[in-house]
């Protein structure tokens, strides 16, 4: 009997502690965010019900088919397997494609502000910490005009977790005035990587020892804007356009129409800022697959403090208002989607829904004067099932799609710039090189490299990559929209838009296509002369 009884109670206590290992295995369930296309045919709203009896809707998408749900990772392929799935994938990330700095190599002390005499001899001092623990770093130092021409620069070598001062010395301009110059701090070896970058405000006296005995007469030509154009906005040849056509088109030759919208899908954007305040006019916020959504005139929901969509903004549409810079369509209506969370990367099931709601515009309905006209993305990761259907919806409703080609110096771009629906932009400095980290067959070029553009707060500052190539195109074809109906002719449909920009690119590297420079650098003025006349 006696041993009867203990062998009850060592039965008793394995089944006690299966059961609190079965319970303990039911509570760590490994979920998992899949995106599921739904076949034609089926109703979208009875799979909804279905998918919720297996785990949690997080997002419908029914322009697309596609329902985005968090279901145990055991189930995925019992869904694969079910006749409504034309797709079952997972909700891939997608990232911002600026190319990031280490942020351990900094400047800890610089002249701020300096008072000179025009023509005189200058200099401004700085101080860099290198924090990284093991590592030297080869850097430069440079001043920066506002019209983006070198003034001075230095190079150190600075040890691990060590420091270096310098001093920079310059002539001041030979016109007094207040000048916003930048202090820049580079990797010696890849000088695409910008460390850090600040302001140095000269303030420049005129010269005294020999005063004028009367006023000098201004001068009769009174300039339109004083604001810099720098020389990223140069290459691409806006300001011809500006100067050649805005006695003609008015403000289409600076991008605006009333019926031509640039939809920035990015980390949101400062519209607050100087030089955006009155461009930006709608927001969409899109973020964790239904979580965090807002469509609307609230502005502040699509605030951006990571400071990469504020700076993809400024180089489509830093307004001439003689403040600082200009962008290469500088009155172009701009939405603000905000697709990517506040440390620059999203889902591409949000992206594929910023990309629906921007076609659509504030009023939810197609084919509207207020839908999107442009979508610019500065962002990219692989590709998804969700993220092309979205791509090819706008297509399929005359939108231009253009995006960064990414950064990692691979062989094609990366998506959704590699979809051939868009229109992929590659990476090139101020020599015309492409750097190595800008991904190869590109459709086009543009300026990628130290790029001075606004960041949130009022401030300006330096990026790097093929996120900040990817905006002077959506610029360039803004104006050429613009224009287009300015001048009493239709909007170009995204192929005509792709022909007309590749047919007048300026051929750089091997004749004709390759796989640096694609079809070579967009040159708006050509492109526009072409548009006006097909």
């Amino acid at each position: 009997m006696r041993i009867l009884a203990f062998i009850v109670l060592v039965l008793a206590l394995l089944l006690c502690t299966m059961s609190s290992v079965i319970e303990t295995q039911s509570v760590i369930v490994s979920h998992t965010r899949v995106i599921v296309g739904v076949k034609q045919g089926f109703d979208i709203r009875v799979v909804v019900q279905y998918l919720g009896s297996y785990g949690r809707v997080l997002s419908v998408i029914p322009e697309l088919n596609a329902i985005v749900v968090s279901v145990p990772a055991s189930l995925v392929g019992h869904l694969r397997s079910q006749p409504f799935a034309k797709y079952v994938e997972e909700d891939v990330i997608v990232t911002a494609l600026a190319k990031p700095s280490t942020g351990k190599v900094y400047f800890t002390n610089y002249t701020q502000n300096t008072a000179t005499v025009a023509s005189s001899t200058t200099t401004v001092s700085y101080t860099v910490k290198n924090n990284n623990a093991k590592q030297q770093v080869s850097v430069i130092v440079e001043l920066i005009s506002e019209t983006g021409e070198l003034v001075a620069s230095n190079q150190h070598v600075i040890p691990a977790r060590g420091s270096a001062t310098g001093s920079l010395t310059f002539t001041a301009p030979d016109t007094p005035g207040l000048y916003a110059w930048s202090l820049v701090l580079l990797n010696a070896l890849d000088q695409s990587m910008v460390y850090d970058s600040e302001i140095v405000y000269l303030n420049v006296t005129a010269q005294v020892e020999n005063p004028s005995p009367t006023p000098t007469p201004p001068s009769s030509e009174v300039p339109v804007y004083n604001d810099t154009v720098t020389w990223n906005i140069k290459y691409v040849r806006a300001p011809d356009i500006w100067h050649n056509y805005n006695r003609t088109y008015g403000y289409a030759a600076l991008g605006y129409h009333k019926s031509i919208q640039v939809a920035v899908l990015d980390t949101g954007i400062d519209y607050g800022h100087q030089e955006l305040n009155g461009n930006v006019v709608w927001c969409a916020k899109f973020l964790n697959s239904g979580s965090t959504v807002y469509e609307g005139y609230d502005l502040s929901q699509c605030m951006d403090v990571y400071g990469h969509g504020t700076h993809v903004a400024g180089i489509i549409a830093a307004r001439i208002n003689n403040m600082s810079i200009a962008g290469v369509a500088p009155y172009v209506v701009i939405y603000a989607v905000k697709v990517l969370s506040d440390s620059g990367s999203g889902y591409s099931s949000d992206i594929a829904r910023g990309i629906v709601e921007a076609v659509k515009g504030p009023d939810d309905i197609l084919g509207t004067e207020d839908d999107a006209d442009i979508i610019s993305m500065s962002l990219g990761g692989p590709s998804s099932s969700i993220l092309y259907d979205a791509v090819k919806y706008a297509y399929n409703n005359g939108v231009v799609l253009v995006a960064a080609a990414g950064n990692e110096g691979a062989s094609t771009p990366s998506y959704p710039a590699g979809y051939p629906e868009v229109i992929a932009v590659g990476a090139i400095d101020s020599n015309y090189n492409v750097p190595t980290w800008s991904n190869r067959n590109p459709d086009l070029v543009a300026p990628g490299v130290t790029i001075y553009s606004t960041l949130p707060g009022n401030t300006y500052g330096y990026k790097s990559g093929t996120s900040m190539a990817c905006p002077h195109v959506s610029g360039v074809v803004a104006i050429l929209q613009a224009m287009r109906l300015q001048a009493g002719l239709g909007k170009l449909t995204p192929d005509q838009v792709r022909q007309i920009l590749i047919s007048t690119a300026i051929d750089l590297g091997v004749k004709g296509y390759d796989e640096q420079y694609g079809y070579g650098l967009v040159d708006a003025y050509s492109a526009l002369n072409l548009a006006l006349n097909s």
